[in-house]
């Protein structure tokens, strides 16, 4: 399954149909000119919009939880990796725009009465299948080491357990592959080797409390490895 292909005239203010990557660029170039108008239109008609992350790399026809298309092209040239499209707009001081994507977050019901938006939610619910959601979970644990975000690394174990297992292989970009990264994990910053699971990569990357979160939980699913 990949995005969906937009096949709605009202997504667009000039082609009734629109591939992924026009309708994304679509989407960065009514931020950078905080046209409200089109950032509405674009978003109901392809919710996933909301979603996207900035990433390493662009351009990935299998990575549907990235943007496609190069933000900084598009007149935005202040962006960190994880940047979602709200937090872009705030990066780049387009209040404007920043406060009709908080509210669109907001509409889609992916809100946390405490917190606000909650973003998470809302990508759990549209990325397209299993495959992706790994790409997205994997890509967002290898950020988190490569930031030193020791919170957001637990809550993702606890999400995906599975998590723990991954190893850097000899390939990347092959979702045929579960059992490795889908992401060049030295693109993301981190020193690595192969066969490096979460854990190597936290111990070889300095984040102490990030290691021993996954030492906890590998020895949780697996008891007899704390024995050995």
């Amino acid at each position: 399954a990949g995005f969906p292909t937009c096949g709605h005239r009202s997504c667009s203010p000039t082609s009734p149909r629109m591939s992924r990557s026009e309708v994304e660029g679509a989407f960065l170039d009514a931020i950078r000119a905080e046209n409200v108008e089109v950032l509405m239109r674009l978003t109901t008609a392809n919710p996933w919009l909301l979603a996207l992350k900035v990433r390493p790399t662009v351009g990935d026809p299998q990575d549907f939880s990235s943007f496609h298309n190069s933000v900084a092209a598009h007149g935005l040239p202040k962006f960190s990796l994880g940047s979602t499209p709200e937090v872009l707009a705030g990066q780049n001081d387009k209040l404007t725009a920043w406060a009709a994507l908080r509210g669109a977050l907001q509409c889609d019901h992916a809100v946390d009465d405490e917190s606000g938006p909650d973003v998470n939610r809302l990508r759990a619910r549209l990325l397209p299948d299993e495959g992706q959601r790994r790409i997205d979970l994997q890509a967002d644990a290898l950020l988190a080491i490569a930031q030193g975000r020791s919170s957001d690394f637990r809550t993702l174990l606890a999400t995906a357990p599975d998590l723990v297992d991954v190893q850097v292989l000899d390939t990347f970009r092959d979702l045929s592959r579960a059992e490795g990264f889908y992401h060049q994990v030295s693109s993301f910053g981190l020193r690595c080797r192969l066969g490096d699971t979460l854990l190597e990569l936290a111990q070889r990357n300095g984040q102490a409390e990030m290691e021993s979160a996954c030492r906890v939980l590998r020895e949780r699913r697996q008891p007899w490895l704390g024995a050995a």
